[in-house]
C-alpha cells in the first residue's frame, strides 16, 4: 500500500468512514451502508471511485491535510442525481446527470447532494504518475500535463454538459459500477480511453456557465424547498413563492432546477408519490385520507397519477407491498 493511499485511509477514518480494504483498493461506507464508495487503484498515480450516495451531505477530508496534497487532477462524472461543489471564487457548481468536471482541487468541508441521491465516477490522478514510468500511458499516448493545460490553464475547475465522444466510456463505467462487476480490466481500459481522449483535441468539450450559481441563489432555492416540503397537503402557487423570495417566477424556477435537478412540480410529484407509498405500507389510512395527506383533494385523480407513476393502483400497491 503506497503512502498516498495510507494517508487517505487514515484521514477518512478520522471523519467516521468505515474502511474495508479490498484486493483492488478499498470500499468506504458511511452511516451504515446508506452511502458507500468503491475505490480501485488502477496503476501508480491513477485511481477510480464509484460513488453510491444516499444522503444530503458527506464529510470531506480536511483540505489542509496531506492526503491529497499531491493531487494533479480530479475528473468527476455524474451518472445520476446532483452534486454541489464549492469553488474558489465563492460560487457553486451543480453537477447533474451527464455533466463532467475536471478540477485541480478537492471538495471543501463536505460533499453536498441536494436530492439525497447520487451516482457518479471520480478519477484521481496524483503526481506519482509523473514519477513512475508507465508503459500503458506511453502506449495510449496519454499526457496528463496536456490535460491540465487544455482544461485548467486559467481556472481550478472546468465544467461541461457536452461529453461528445467521452460519453461511451463513461456510460460503460457507470454500468460496471451499477452492476458491481468488479472487472478491473474493463475499468482500467475505459479509464485509459477517457484520459487518451482528453489528451487529444478529439474530445470536443466546451465549458458550461449555467451550472454555476451564487450563494444567494442557492439560499433562495433551498428555502423554497423547505417551504414546499414542510406540508405536502398544501399547494403553494409559484407566484406566491417568488414574491416571498423577492425574485421573478422565472428566476425562482431556474434556481430551483439548478440546485435540485428538477423543476418544482416534478420534485413535488416525486415526493408525493414516495410519501404515498410510505403511508400505504405503514399505515391503515384510507386511500382518500392518503390522497388528502399529500395534496390531492380528488381521490380519483390521485389514483390515476399514482398508477401512471408506479404502474399500480394505490390499493394494488398496498396489497403487494405488505
Amino acid at each position: 500500500m503506497n503512502d498516498t493511499l495510507k494517508n487517505q485511509l487514515s484521514e477518512l477514518e478520522k471523519i467516521n468512514f468505515k474502511v474495508k480494504v479490498t484486493p483492488n483498493g478499498y470500499t468506504l461506507s458511511y452511516n451504515g451502508n446508506e452511502s458507500y464508495m468503491e475505490y480501485y487503484s488502477l496503476m501508480p498515480g491513477i485511481s477510480l471511485i464509484f460513488n453510491h450516495i444516499h444522503s444530503k451531505k458527506l464529510p470531506a477530508i480536511d483540505e489542509c491535510s496531506d492526503a491529497y496534497n499531491n493531487l494533479l487532477l480530479s475528473i468527476n462524472y455524474c451518472s445520476n442525481g446532483i452534486c454541489e461543489i464549492y469553488t474558489r471564487d465563492n460560487n457553486y457548481l451543480y453537477i447533474s446527470a451527464g455533466n463532467l468536471t475536471i478540477s485541480k482541487e478537492m471538495a471543501k468541508n463536505s460533499y453536498n447532494y441536494p436530492s439525497a441521491s447520487y451516482e457518479g465516477i471520480e478519477i484521481f490522478i496524483t503526481d506519482e504518475v509523473l514519477k513512475t514510468q508507465n508503459s500503458l500511458l506511453e502506449e495510449f499516448k496519454i499526457n496528463i500535463s496536456s490535460i491540465v493545460d487544455n482544461y485548467l490553464s486559467e481556472d481550478f475547475s472546468f465544467c461541461t454538459e457536452s461529453l461528445d465522444v467521452l460519453y461511451p466510456p463513461f456510460a460503460a463505467l457507470s454500468e460496471l459500477g451499477r452492476l458491481k462487476a468488479n472487472d478491473r480490466s474493463l475499468i482500467k481500459l475505459n479509464t485509459l480511453l477517457i484520459l487518451r481522449l482528453l489528451t487529444t483535441s478529439f474530445a470536443k468539450l466546451y465549458p458550461s456557465k449555467k451550472n454555476a450559481m451564487t450563494a444567494q441563489q442557492i439560499r433562495i432555492a433551498k428555502a423554497v424547498e423547505r417551504i414546499i416540503t414542510s406540508d405536502l397537503s398544501k399547494r403553494i402557487p409559484i407566484r406566491e413563492l417568488a414574491e416571498q423570495s423577492e425574485v421573478s417566477e422565472t428566476s425562482l424556477k431556474n434556481y430551483f432546477k439548478g440546485v435540485f435537478g428538477e423543476n418544482i412540480s416534478e420534485y413535488l410529484l416525486n415526493l408525493r408519490i414516495e410519501k404515498a407509498k410510505e403511508l400505504l405500507i405503514s399505515t391503515d389510512l384510507s386511500i382518500l385520507e392518503i390522497s388528502e395527506n399529500i395534496g390531492y383533494e380528488n381521490q380519483s385523480k390521485f389514483s390515476a397519477i399514482f398508477k401512471r407513476e408506479t404502474g399500480y393502483t394505490p390499493l394494488a400497491y398496498k396489497k403487494i407491498s405488505r
